[in-house]
């Protein structure tokens, strides 16, 4: 499964590592992905709903980057003031090889 990924810094205060997925480069996978949604969940999604197609395409682009990534290399660490992402950066440069 392929589909364009951009990783980067965003130019905000504190420059914080971002990832940009590009929906129209997986919306081939849509029906499939359509048909799993409503196999596990059992919410149809109706085809004109340009909305709720691009929340699905999304919410499986994330759920693929994360099983590839890998869920426990990307930590969430909260403190008082601020949430660091730990050993995201060297993952983010393997999945650029892989991409």
């Amino acid at each position: 499964m392929f589909f364009q990924v951009v990783t980067g810094n965003w130019l905000i205060e504190g420059f914080p590592q971002v990832v940009l997925f590009d929906i129209g480069s997986a919306a081939h996978r849509l029906d499939g992905w359509k048909g799993d949604f409503f196999q596990y969940a059992h919410i149809g999604i109706p085809y004109q709903d340009r909305e709720s197609n691009d929340a699905l395409i999304f919410g499986f682009c994330v759920f693929w980057f994360i099983g590839t990534v890998g869920s426990n290399e990307i930590c969430f660490l909260f403190t008082k003031t601020k949430r660091k992402i730990c050993s995201l950066s060297n993952k983010l440069n393997e999945f650029k090889r892989v991409m």
